[in-house]
């Protein structure tokens, strides 16, 4: 399998998105002329116990006539079937005291949808029947790039004043359809200069930890 884009064939089954790490350092304007580049930053190989494990770090740079603009390095982590079920690791502690909340329904027209726009075809996002009996997981997995965009949209919701400098999610667990509902939230630091966002599955458990930092 490939970890796909300019990644290398790597022999491992399972693909999962890890974290992702954004900095903007410059707006992108409408009528820009934009030069992206695309490189891979990292290759990270795990081969532990409970499996073989490979994360493949893409960075993408947007540039413009006036400099970098967007730098984010994404974590595509491949894995082997034993990796792809092994039991998650612990999680952090779920944050406390929430100032911002949302609730969303993850259902199967929205997933469809996010998939379509970001020209995503991995299966475990739309097809119910390869994702229960080919991946053998619960239900369809809810996009990472989701829940971080909706927590995005939280920050420019709640502090429209406040300019985003870096955007940084680490994926701690899958989120599945089936386990219902996804609960958003977010506290911004006193000086309203950082805020920690979190995302929490229908079953109470930590999936998505943020950091954002505002100019």
């Amino acid at each position: 399998a490939s970890g796909g884009g300019i990644a290398p064939p790597i022999p491992l089954p399972r693909r999962r998105i890890g974290g992702t790490r954004v900095g903007f350092h410059e707006p992108l304007r409408i009528g820009d002329e934009i030069t992206r580049k695309t490189e891979i930053a990292d290759i990270k190989i795990d081969d532990g116990s409970d499996g073989a494990a490979v994360t493949v770090i893409e960075r993408n740079s947007l540039s413009t006539g006036r400099g970098l603009c967007v730098v984010e390095e994404r974590d595509t982590v491949m894995l082997s079937e034993a990796r792809a079920h092994a039991k998650p690791a612990t999680s952090p502690a779920i944050p406390e005291a929430a100032k911002w909340q949302q609730t969303i329904e993850p259902n199967t027209p929205l997933l469809f949808r996010f998939s379509a726009i970001r020209f995503n075809s991995h299966r475990i996002h739309y097809d119910r029947d390869y994702v229960t009996k080919v991946e053998k997981l619960p239900g369809l997995v809810v996009q990472s790039s989701l829940m971080s965009q909706l927590l995005m949209e939280m920050c420019r919701r709640e502090l429209p004043a406040k300019r985003m400098t870096n955007f940084d999610f680490q994926n701690l667990r899958s989120v599945y359809d089936s386990d219902g509902k996804v609960t958003l939230n977010g506290k911004p630091s006193a000086d309203g200069r950082e805020a920690t966002l979190w995302a929490i599955d229908g079953k109470g458990n930590l999936a998505m930890l943020v950091a954002a930092k505002f100019a």
